[in-house]
């Protein structure tokens, strides 16, 4: 029979595998009296003083509440579930915002719960549920819409269409939220600035890259202000792929130092580290590819021993991408297939360890190996909705039918590309 520990059991346990006292746990967050306090279950941490725990025992916030009994009042546990959003982890607070609405409780806002539910859904990809919530929401909200509930639904309707590759009206919702808007609250302001760096992401996959570069450089003074260290660090790291995209290399590389600054600043390892693996990435695209390899193989190994399996494989694949491109066949083979052990089939950098492998079965000269590898990876990107990934695979399979001597299959690959790519831009409400 499982024992269910208290939130304070829980903490102290961790606390004393770390070795801290009482006091080294407190320090610069709250008093050791109080840390005495929450262990002993006779007072309740609020979400902010529960983060900062939950870094200095350097455990997820979500192991650390994961099946524990806490005697909160409501209030505090949609606190705790807004703290599990900003950290990232929507599986967790999902189900928690979903026991407060059950439980109907009048001293939370219901919009404000609702949000957060249809935020959840939307990071873990339920669009269909998130949308008839969203489309609820609004119908209900539409009677007494103020400015700040026009922020927060075009907000939502914009990542809605950002997760359904519809980026024009996504631009639109997101250009819509920022118009007109009065932000009070230090919450609103930073839903602003996150929704101006989703602005400028739009306009990038819209290849719109100089206002994409102008959207997200007139938000980083904002952010400093905020210090909002985390989110400073990924604006910079978006700027850098930005910049890269419009081949502005030195700019791209002086982003990225910066995104690794700010992003060290904040205290949050597991974002650190991810951080890190993609400035890696982009220093093997201008031309640091050894020095790249040799931190992308860390990180995987990195992110092994923080028991983040998934995120270990996405290292892998970045590091057999390298490592083909470096003509170290052998190495990248090995890093694909532990990509694909570590990673589900639908996921995109699954896609990229069968496009890699595809490479090296073309370069050993395995012709029809490498065909259905090419096409594998290609049927893989446009399940999981990476569609340009789909188009420059699919070019890399029409010009390998090409290099055999194989017109008509090189023919048909492309015609192929072309009639999705236009059935997808007009599912997309694009028309050419």
């Amino acid at each position: 029979m499982k024992v269910t520990q208290t939130l304070g059991q829980k903490i102290r346990i961790c606390r004393l595998q770390k070795g801290l006292t009482q006091s080294g746990l407190a320090e610069g967050i709250i008093t050791p009296s109080m840390v005495s306090q929450i262990e002993s279950d006779k007072a309740n941490p609020s979400h902010e003083v529960l983060k900062k725990i939950a870094a200095r025992l350097e455990v997820p916030l979500e192991d650390l509440m994961k099946n524990a009994t806490m005697n909160l009042n409501y209030t505090s546990r949609f606190q705790i579930a807004r703290a599990l959003v900003e950290n990232e982890q929507f599986s967790s607070a999902l189900r928690m915002l979903h026991e407060i609405t059950e439980e109907c409780n009048a001293k939370v806002e219901p919009f404000e719960v609702s949000y957060h539910i249809i935020f959840c859904m939307l990071q873990l990809d339920m669009l269909e549920e998130a949308k008839q919530r969203l489309d609820l929401l609004s119908s209900k909200a539409r009677v007494h819409l103020g400015k700040n509930l026009h922020l927060k639904l075009h907000y939502l309707n914009g990542v809605y269409e950002m997760r359904r590759h519809r980026y024009q009206i996504a631009e639109y919702h997101f250009m819509q939220a920022l118009a007109d808007t009065d932000t009070t609250s230090l919450s609103e302001q930073k839903l602003l600035a996150t929704t101006q760096m989703e602005l400028g992401n739009a306009q990038q996959r819209m290849g719109k890259l100089k206002e994409s570069l102008e959207t997200l450089q007139s938000l980083a003074e904002t952010l400093l202000h905020l210090n909002c260290l985390e989110d400073l660090g990924d604006l910079y790291l978006q700027m850098s792929q930005t910049c890269l995209h419009s081949e502005q290399l030195e700019e791209s590389i002086e982003y990225a130092e910066l995104a690794i600054l700010y992003t060290e600043q904040a205290q949050n390892k597991h974002r650190q580290v991810m951080t890190k693996l993609k400035v890696a990435v982009i220093q093997a695209s201008t031309g640091q590819a050894r020095e790249a390899e040799q931190i992308v193989r860390q990180i995987a190994d990195e992110f092994l021993h923080m028991k983040k399996p998934e995120d270990a494989g996405v290292a892998f694949a970045e590091l057999s991408k390298i490592q083909v491109e470096r003509s170290k066949l052998d190495q990248a083979y090995e890093s694909s297939q532990r990509a694909k052990d570590l990673l589900p089939q639908n996921h995109e950098h699954y896609a990229l360890a069968l496009r890699v492998q595809a490479k090296i079965a073309q370069a050993r000269h395995q012709t029809d190996f490498a065909s259905k590898l090419f096409k594998k990876s290609a049927d893989c990107y446009k399940l999981v909705g990476s569609y340009n990934e789909y188009e420059q695979t699919m070019q890399e399979l029409s010009a390998h039918y090409a290099r055999t001597n194989d017109s008509l299959k090189a023919y048909e690959t492309i015609s192929e590309m072309l009639t999705y790519n236009l059935k997808t831009r007009e599912s997309r409400g694009i028309v050419l």
